[in-house]
């Protein structure tokens, strides 16, 4: 089913609490407790007490909710005929009860010291009804919040009940958030209505009694004794709630209350974008996103399950159906990219990764593409030897997108058809003058002038820049034959329009003006025209003794008429046709070996630009 996403709309808090977070006061105190901001956000409600059956609409019955607080506690209600309701107000939603039945069990007890503060509003026919409370079979045990009979606000708390603790005038049909305070010595009472200013109505003054810690508090009724039905339940809405087993001070207290609907939500959800997920080997990924909050937490799973998980799935780690996710994490939000890795993950293993913040409101939830593990033994090795080659290793996100190329390329079949693989468009020039297929071999080597570019890639100066290979065909080759080959080139710029890579005795591919240039293992000096650059991946297959066929971006074209001639002893080069015409284009990546089909040259094409995407060398 799908989900509801409702989100608060932000509102500027008021009594100084702009930015405040209620979040921070359990770790401040260093307390148990429950938080629920708002009803507005679905994720976290739904009609029955197991959670299987999400809220989705007005009128819904509510049977649980998931705790916003650090602790998890879950509010529950197992009987279907006491669970409250889903009401709209305004633009707030609320848990509104009946001043029957009505009431949701925290799973949490009162503590000796304990603040309760709760956005409600009494009904006009609502009289001794409890905001939240329990006590023992005895009364000297309260610890509730609740109206007294005359629809003010009270408490009651040890041997003091609501005939004690209240103050103020008749708040029925008044929205606004009240607050009980007591820490063993002294009890306080305050309220503050919507539109109005902070009240104390009641201390502080001395306590009398002591409060049981052992009886879980009910939300909307008094929870006496651990009787199933709650007693003096209420009847109206109660639109956020927050208890510490902690006497807070005024200060945190003042903030607090402000924060609170039905005031508004300074508590404003993050925003993820960006999501990223890659394979960093057989076992390993690198999984990021972008939020434009630092506020909360960012929490992220990573799961063999195309189907989203819930907000609340994500927080506690687990996948769509519930089960603990193969890996999940969290990290204090930050403005901007942030990242992290996820292990134990499986060879050769399809998985997506899942985001989420939480600062008490859920941002949205955010998911990569998807990403497979590369495969001990071939694609992890090919992996490993390549970064362990590079002088300067590469970040974790570069990692990912060298092992998210290779990856691609094991999986279409083409990384074991390549003889030589440059990715120009690297960090530093040493790790673009690399093979990547064989990196202890025929790394390239620079002579004349040339500008090496990082993440674009390298360029000659049209006189006497280039990078030779130090590999010709027909003393180096493996994969790479007479009449099954291949060769491409990688272009963003085409310069003077001279040859891009290869040699003229050979195969080569070049950029020249008004069209692009290839050329393989053919006779005399035929060349073939095919398109107007610049094309990016343009290359030249054959796989016959009688014909060639190029390909631009993946694409094929003509096949033409052209007999194989034997291969050539020239090394071939990046930047120079032949040895007297030299190129100022610019070069990203090239590429020689056995011959490629229509299917293998598109996935070559389309990993080539993912990468170059990736870093930033195209669009």
């Amino acid at each position: 089913m799908q989900r509801n996403y409702r989100f608060r709309p932000a509102a500027v808090a008021q009594s100084g609490a702009a930015g405040f977070n209620p979040l921070s006061l359990f770790t401040a105190y260093s307390a148990a407790g429950l938080y629920i901001p708002n009803f507005n956000d679905f994720n976290l409600l739904f009609q029955d007490s197991a959670g299987t059956v999400p809220v989705t609409a007005v009128a819904d019955p509510i049977g649980k909710v998931v705790d916003s607080g650090p602790t998890g506690t879950t509010m529950t209600q197992a009987t279907a005929g006491s669970r409250g309701t889903l009401r709209l107000v305004g633009s707030d939603y609320v848990w509104r009860g009946d001043g029957v039945a009505m009431c949701l069990n925290t799973n949490l007890s009162p503590g000796s010291s304990t603040t309760y503060v709760f956005g409600v509003n009494f009904a006009a026919t609502s009289s001794l009804d409890a905001i939240s409370g329990s006590r023992t079979g005895t009364t000297t045990t309260r610890s509730i919040f609740l109206s007294d009979a005359s629809g003010k606000l009270a408490g009651g708390v040890g041997n003091q009940d609501q005939t004690t603790i209240t103050g103020g005038s008749d708040i029925r049909t008044v929205p606004g958030v009240g607050a009980l305070r007591y820490n063993g010595t002294n009890v306080q009472l305050w309220w503050r209505p919507a539109g109005g200013t902070l009240t104390t109505l009641y201390g502080p003054s001395a306590q009398s009694g002591t409060p049981n810690t052992t009886i879980p508090l009910y939300i909307g009724a008094q929870n006496v004794n651990n009787a199933a039905a709650g007693v003096i339940p209420l009847d109206g809405d109660i639109y956020s709630a927050f208890v510490i087993k902690a006497s807070l001070t005024d200060g945190d207290l003042a903030a607090l209350i402000g924060s609170m609907p039905p005031f508004g939500a300074p508590i404003v959800p993050g925003v993820l974008s960006l999501p990223i997920d890659l394979p960093l080997g057989d076992t390993s990924a690198y999984v990021g996103v972008t939020s434009d909050l630092a506020s909360g937490s960012v929490y992220w799973v990573v799961s063999t399950s195309a189907v989203q998980p819930t907000a609340a799935q994500i927080k506690a780690g687990q996948d769509s159906t519930g089960s603990a996710a193969t890996a999940s994490g969290n990290q204090a939000a930050a403005v901007g990219a942030q990242s992290a890795t996820a292990t134990g993950l499986s060879s050769n293993t399809a998985y997506y990764a899942y985001f989420v913040q939480f600062n008490g409101q859920y941002s949205n939830v955010s998911s990569g593409g998807g990403f497979t593990t590369l495969t001990t033994g071939t694609s992890d090795t090919s992996f490993d030897t390549l970064v362990a080659a590079m002088t300067t290793p590469p970040t974790t996100l570069r990692s990912g997108y060298i092992a998210q190329f290779i990856q691609a390329l094991y999986a279409a079949g083409v990384w074991t058809k390549m003889d030589l693989l440059y990715i120009l468009a690297a960090a530093d020039s040493q790790a673009g003058y690399l093979n990547w297929i064989a990196p202890a071999s025929f790394a390239l080597t620079a002579a004349g002038t040339g500008t090496f570019t990082a993440d674009r890639g390298w360029a000659g100066n049209g006189t006497t820049g280039v990078l030779n290979t130090g590999w010709d065909p027909a003393t180096n080759a493996v994969q790479y034959t007479r009449n099954i080959a291949h060769i491409g080139v990688y272009v963003l710029t085409t310069g003077n329009g001279v040859s891009n890579f290869g040699s003229v005795t050979a195969a080569d591919v070049y950029a020249a003006v008004g069209t692009t240039r290839l050329r393989i293992n053919g006779t005399g000096g035929t060349v073939v025209e095919t398109a107007t650059p610049p094309c990016h991946l343009m290359g030249i297959r054959r796989n016959d003794a009688a014909n060639i066929l190029p390909f631009i971006d993946g694409v094929a074209g003509t096949s033409i008429a052209q007999a194989s001639a034997a291969l050539s002893s020239v090394d071939l080069g990046i930047g120079r046709h032949n040895t007297t015409f030299y190129g100022t284009g610019q070069n990203a990546a090239a590429h020689i070996g056995s011959q490629l089909d229509n299917t293998e040259e598109l996935a070559l094409y389309t990993a080539l630009n993912v990468y170059m995407v990736a870093v930033g060398a195209d669009t």
